[in-house]
């Protein structure tokens, strides 16, 4: 079964096994999801709160997720919804609207936990955290009606619902007196799944650290390359593994390092993500086994940008591992693609087609992974890249999508099979010029 099989066929749907991969986007939506949207905004200036809330919660709803349910029942619209590991519920009445989320539970208040929320409700806007009369830990979001239009909503919710969902996991870990509450709803990976994502973390962050203590190029010399292969690393791991708690945190750490840090040098930010790498790579398996499971999510946490935004990035940056590649530095020059892949999955929303894409090329790339989790795919053998089995799979990623972006076309006859270089950057060179507009854009 190939990477689009995968994904997109009744059969595997049913038998396949159901791994969840990346970070959830909600930028995307259908045509009566925007139209729930606008009633929302229609019916709050009109002031039917009740309805505008209404129309609110079914715009948020993914039916095929089945992330939020919502009854009104004498007057007060009862809602809840789903993120990531937590389930948020609240009440809206004819005067108020709150919503909370229970995070963990504790029989003795700990002052660590205990100043480490109180420093954080100071970088929340809508939302704080509290201790209910059952000494749960439990982030709150409360509005008048007058004043929670559906823009405000959206803001206070989601940004309640991301911090809850993030703050359980790395509070349970630290925090002996911590347990978990209102989890029941996620998926549990087996055991098996586990320890190939745990093996490949191990394998990956070790291999990357060889290739730098081994390679003749001199990186203190050009700090470019040992980024490009960490940052390569970890976007990889985020995707692939798609973990919670203490890993997640780290690697958005190192994201945040490189990205924000401008008082060091590369070649200081180099060091430090060495560092948070190896935390990773101690991370024992009983701990990293709580960080995988999975779950449906209602908001999501990478940034809505344009086509152009994420194609411009494409262009800036591949033309950077030519010559790396005309030097022989292999594994240099083909982080960098690899490295495009990762950063626009972790950072932008875009289209279904695009990402189907992008993953398509993690599965190339990471074939044997894929194989161990059961997912079946022969692009690459000891002959060589397999260009009829990519083709044929590009070819349905963009057939199933065809109705909803009538505009888009590859070019496979500039697709460079030789190696995973070659390929690397002309499967991306197309990906550049793709018209992905949708019919029904708005």
């Amino acid at each position: 079964m190939g990477f689009f099989d995968y994904f997109f066929s009744k059969k595997a749907s049913k038998s396949g096994p159901k791994i969840q991969f990346g970070r959830f986007s909600d930028a995307y939506k259908d045509e009566s999801s925007y139209d729930a949207w606008d009633r929302a905004l229609e019916q709050f200036e009109e002031q039917e709160y009740m309805d505008s809330y209404k129309s609110f919660f079914t715009y948020l709803q993914d039916l095929s997720a089945d992330n939020v349910h919502f009854i009104e029942k004498e007057g007060q619209l009862y809602f809840e919804f789903f993120q990531g590991s937590k389930k948020i519920e609240g009440i809206a009445s004819r005067s108020k609207i709150s919503a909370e989320a229970k995070i963990a539970k504790t029989e003795k208040l700990h002052i660590g936990f205990l100043r480490r929320l109180l420093e954080e409700n100071y970088q929340m806007r809508y939302s704080r955290y509290a201790l209910d009369k059952e000494n749960t830990i439990t982030a709150v979001f409360t509005s008048h009606i007058a004043d929670a239009s559906p823009y405000k909503l959206y803001h206070g919710l989601k940004e309640l619902a991301t911090y809850a969902d993030k703050k359980d996991d790395i509070l349970i870990s630290e925090f002996e007196a911590l347990k978990p509450i209102n989890n029941g709803h996620v998926r549990h990976v087996d055991a098996h799944e586990k320890k190939i994502k745990f093996d490949f973390k191990n394998s990956e962050i070790q291999k990357a650290l060889d290739i730098i203590d081994h390679s003749k190029l001199n990186v203190d010399h050009y700090p470019g390359a040992e980024s490009y292969l960490y940052l390569d690393l970890i976007y990889r791991l985020d995707y692939l593994l798609k973990p919670e708690g203490n890993t997640m945190e780290i690697i958005d750490t190192i994201h945040n390092l490189y990205f924000q840090n401008k008082d060091k040098i590369p070649v200081q930010k180099n060091r430090i993500i060495r560092k948070e790498l190896k935390k990773i790579l101690a991370i024992p398996f009983e701990e990293f086994s709580k960080e995988i499971y999975d779950v449906k999510s209602t908001f999501g946490i990478t940034q809505p940008s344009g086509l152009k935004r994420i194609q411009e990035f494409i262009k800036g940056e591949l033309d950077n591992m030519d010559w790396y590649y005309d030097n022989g530095h292999e594994d240099y020059a083909l982080s960098i693609p690899s490295y495009i892949v990762g950063y626009s999955l972790f950072n932008y929303s875009m289209p279904t087609p695009m990402r189907d894409l992008f993953g398509l090329f993690y599965q190339i790339r990471e074939q044997v992974y894929f194989t161990n989790l059961g997912i079946q795919g022969k692009y690459r053998t000891s002959k060589g890249i397999q260009a009829s089995n990519i083709k044929k799979e590009i070819k349905a990623i963009l057939s199933t999508h065809k109705e909803d972006y009538p505009n888009m076309k590859f070019d496979l006859r500039k697709v460079n099979f030789s190696n995973m270089c070659t390929f690397s950057k002309s499967f991306l060179m197309n990906i550049q010029d793709i018209n992905f507009q949708r019919k029904d854009f708005r």
